[in-house]
This record gives structure tokens, sequence and C-alpha cells, in this order.
């Protein structure tokens, strides 16, 4: 497909097989919606570590919201408190189940 670029009223449409943007950030900001006038809406942004991040800096006080069903192929790491790291979720519910049932097994042994 040919790229173009249509406006047409307040709608800006982008045609072709991919976007390249070469930036660093990729801000959205609807006036509008926002609850406070300072700051900046970085919803995605190409970070020092070369990942993917957004909301960078919580620039969106409501934070994001992702709807449906959300697949991780990989490892999921989730920030602990301050001061304690990350952990896997995965390995995690993984050992509770172990624990869970293993829990399960004496409890039945002890009813028998």
């Amino acid at each position: 497909m040919d790229a173009d670029i249509e406006l047409s009223g307040n709608t800006t449409t982008v045609k072709g097989d991919f976007v390249k943007v070469t930036a660093v950030d990729l801000n959205l900001d609807a006036p509008g919606r926002r609850v406070s006038t300072s700051g900046q809406r970085r919803a995605l942004v190409h970070d020092f570590t070369d990942g993917l991040t957004l909301n960078w800096s919580r620039d969106y006080p409501g934070g994001i919201t992702l709807n449906g069903v959300v697949t991780c192929p990989n490892t999921l790491h989730v920030d602990k408190p301050v001061g304690y790291g990350t952990y896997d979720v995965g390995a995690t519910l993984r050992s509770l189940t172990d624990q869970i049932n293993a829990l399960t097994a004496r409890v039945t042994a002890l009813e028998s």
C-alpha cells in the first residue's frame, strides 16, 4: 500500500503498511481530559535500556488501563514496594500452587 496522510475535519488518517517514528517520545494529549494543566503526557517512550515504557514518569495521573485479555508470553515482573526490588509473578504463582498442593496432601493424610 502506498503511504498517505489524509486530513478530514478533526481526523488525521495515516495509511501505509507501517508507521515509523524516529523519536524518543510519543505524546498523546487531550487538554480537555486533563485533571491538571501541568506536565507532559509521554504515552510511549523508547527508554534508556532500549525498552518501551508506557506512561513515562507517570505523566498520566489516571494511570493506564488494559481492557480485554492481556497476554505475556514471557516473564512478567511486578514492582514490590520501594526498596524490595521486583518479583516474577509466574514463579510466585507456581510456588504458591506447589505449597497449596503440599498442604492439601497433608490435610488429606491427616483426615485419613
